[in-house]
């Protein structure tokens, strides 16, 4: 019996990262644009089709609005089913789905207004109005699959076009701003928002990513709600949206900031002091020795000095290709591994390959935060203390804790951080170890890269990456399932 339940409970944390709830939310509602591109649009509704046959949860209602008409686009009821199966809810919701359809196919025959085309956007303070006109009566989450920026074209100073966004003071100013939620308050409560965009290549900038998702936290926040997810991975989101348990993808206070405007979200630059190569030394001129007059010259001859010879210039060092790095912060490197810090996470990883095998870190303190890897080397939470850029003898090497590559992760569960695996550069098969420590233990996770070169971080983008033979998503909760015993050193 004790075996039984001790199985269990390995399946359990091996296929969650949350502690489950009692029950997923049951009421659904889906906010989408009507400006997507055609095969974006395609694919969207393929992905709802899907979701209502097999990924709601059993019982649920889910309805999809259309987030710039404010219209309803289909509303689907299931039924709670004693053995619920796609096959079981196909002729249940087959009258919502084909309503679906025809919207989707109805907007290849509507013009976009000027300057919506292919937008992906909704009017989303509206469109969150509109769709909690009721109030929840229970858990209720809000998935919105749209543009992040907010366009309004019959008062575009309000529009976050150009990396603009609105300054804290929108939230308390009345009538003076459509971002107003003074009379909002309690209009999200008990209510998550899930947040997911075409792709991540529509920021400015990382700053820009980041102020834009933290003014969507505080409008949420701001109305009793909670920004539970907020990036381009939509599987991911679509897979959240039937699960529960969701906590805010940061916590942010108000700035005492009382000017109505829109700020613009900069790029952020810090000056890089290059230490200039030294001159090389110059050759000493050649002492020239000069030649005796002949004796008693009727006009004395002299014969002028050689010329000194020519240094040949210094030959230019070849400069190898590699990962720029004018753009990193220095970061204080630690020996050693260092142990974290009470309620810290500690990542490392070593490999072995042949030499010029590259392999990083890419993690985040929690689904939606920006992540830390070898070119933003600090992110809210996670600090990158060294990139590791070639394959290691780690056997061999008696310096063998230097040589692991360390990101450390501020106050987080176990259950919170995304790590991935990119193999940048590689040279034939790689295999190595990842290794956690938290809670004063250190658990090690053999990986392998069966492919014979790498992609320099390209795919980086959800759902790419996930499909791609160059990245490997690490579970940290598979560590629990890995005895706490350190095998410091030792690859598979």
């Amino acid at each position: 019996m004790k075996t039984h339940i001790l199985v269990l409970i390995a399946l359990v944390c091996a296929t969650t990262a949350f502690a489950a709830t009692p029950e997923a939310s049951r009421e659904i509602t889906i906010i989408v644009s009507p400006f997507q591109p055609p095969a974006e649009r395609a694919q969207q509704q393929t992905t709802l089709q899907k979701f209502i046959l097999a990924d709601a949860p059993n019982g649920a209602h889910v309805v999809v609005w259309d987030g710039w008409a404010l219209t309803v686009v289909c509303d689907a009821q299931l039924p709670r089913l004693a053995y619920d199966s796609v096959n079981a809810r196909a002729p249940r919701v087959a009258a919502p789905l084909a309503t679906l359809g025809r919207w989707y196919a109805s907007l290849d025959g509507q013009p976009a207004p000027a300057g919506l085309k292919d937008s992906s956007a909704i009017k989303v303070p509206e469109a969150l109005a509109a769709v909690t006109a009721r109030p929840a009566t229970g858990q209720r989450t809000i998935v919105i699959l749209a543009s992040p920026f907010n366009i309004v074209p019959n008062e575009p100073s309000f529009s976050m076009l150009e990396a603009h966004y609105p300054s804290d003071a929108h939230l308390n100013a009345g009538d003076k701003s459509i971002y107003n939620v003074a009379d909002k308050r309690g209009r999200l409560t008990n209510v998550v928002v899930l947040w997911s965009y075409a792709t991540e290549n529509l920021w400015a900038s990382q700053n820009h990513r980041q102020l834009v998702s933290r003014w969507w936290c505080l409008y949420t926040a701001g109305q009793g709600g909670t920004l539970g997810a907020f990036n381009a991975d939509t599987p991911q989101i679509m897979l959240a949206a039937a699960s529960a348990n969701h906590r805010a993808i940061g916590e942010y206070a108000m700035n005492p900031d009382t000017a109505l405007v829109m700020h613009t979200a900069a790029q952020r630059e810090v000056p890089v002091r290059t230490q200039p190569r030294p001159a090389p030394p110059q050759p000493a001129p050649q002492p020239v020795a000069m030649p005796e007059p002949p004796p008693a010259p009727p006009v004395a001859i002299v014969t002028p000095p050689p010329t000194p010879p020519v240094s040949p210039a210094p030959a230019t060092e070849h400069e190898p290709t590699s990962k720029p790095t004018e753009a990193m912060p220095t970061v204080s490197v630690p020996i050693e591994i260092p142990k974290p810090a009470v309620g810290n996470i500690g990542i490392a990883a070593v490999w072995t390959a042949q030499p010029g095998t590259d392999v990083d870190l890419w993690v985040a303190a929690k689904p939606g935060m920006p992540e830390a890897f070898w070119n933003r080397m600090r992110v809210p939470r996670v600090t990158y203390f060294r990139d590791i850029r070639t394959a290691q003898a780690v056997k061999e090497n008696a310096q063998w804790r230097a040589v692991w590559e360390y990101i450390e992760i501020e106050s987080a569960q176990i259950n919170e951080p995304t790590c991935w695996l990119n193999l940048y550069a590689g040279k034939g098969p790689v295999r190595g170890i990842v290794r956690l420590q938290f809670d004063g233990r250190v658990v090690d996770r053999p990986f392998e890269f069966n492919v014979t070169s790498g992609n320099r971080g390209r795919d980086a983008n959800f759902p790419a990456r996930s499909r791609s033979p160059y990245w490997q998503r690490v579970n940290l909760m598979d560590f629990l399932q890995t005895s706490s015993a350190q095998t410091a050193g030792r690859l598979p």
